[in-house]
């Protein structure tokens, strides 16, 4: 992997991770996660001027603290699972593209080597599903950008106690609306938000009991 990989990498994920730690209600985990964001950055950007051990070691050792500290708040209803899976997988990758660019794969462990337990996977019978959604999961090419707009139409549906898709229409002028209802069917596939209605004008949502517990 390419220096410049690693240094767009990381600064995505630092972004992601700051926006993911505004809803977060706890305030150590926010305040744990935010500086880890921006240490995530500086290490990896030593590691993407020079691959060294002593490095990469450090940029590792903060990736494994994010990857466990995002997998608690996802535990403890404190980070949205959708927010949380995309970013463990995006930490990963992370992980790889440094571990890769020092030849270090012999000398450093996997992370699942730190954290053993995985977060819920999708079902087998909606593999088929999952598939068919990809490409519109693409829309802004970018993982990170449909987790943080689905993590803010979340917390506009929590805020309101309830939303009409119109009134997502409203507040997310930038979104299409084939993006838009996108998000909101795997949003509901997931548990997070329920659908109230049969799909006509007075249907509205509203969050899942899960997503209450926060």
């Amino acid at each position: 992997m390419s220096a410049q990989f690693i240094r767009d990498k990381a600064r995505e994920i630092s972004y992601a991770l700051i926006r993911v730690a505004w809803y977060v209600k706890r305030e150590d985990l926010r305040s744990r996660l935010e500086a880890l964001a921006v240490e995530l950055l500086e290490n990896s950007s030593r590691v993407s001027a020079d691959s060294s051990l002593d490095n990469a070691n450090k940029a590792l050792a903060t990736i494994s603290v994010l990857d466990g500290l995002v997998r608690l708040g996802h535990s403890i209803y404190e980070i949205e699972p959708v927010n949380a899976t995309i970013l463990v997988r995006e930490l990963d990758s992370l992980n790889a593209a440094i571990r890769q660019s020092g030849n270090l794969n012999e000398v450093l462990p996997d992370l699942e080597t730190f954290f053993r337990a995985r977060l819920p996977e999708v079902p087998e019978e909606n593999n088929k599903k999952e598939e068919s959604l990809d490409s519109e999961s693409k829309v802004n090419n970018n993982g990170l950008n449909a987790a943080i707009r689905q993590s803010a139409i979340i917390n506009r549906i929590k805020s309101g106690n309830g939303c009409r898709f119109k009134d997502l229409l409203v507040e997310f002028p930038d979104v299409s609306e084939r993006t838009l209802r996108y998000d909101l069917q795997r949003l509901c596939e997931q548990g997070v938000i329920e659908r109230v209605g049969n799909g006509g004008p007075a249907s509205y949502y509203k969050a899942a009991v899960q997503s209450v517990i926060n």
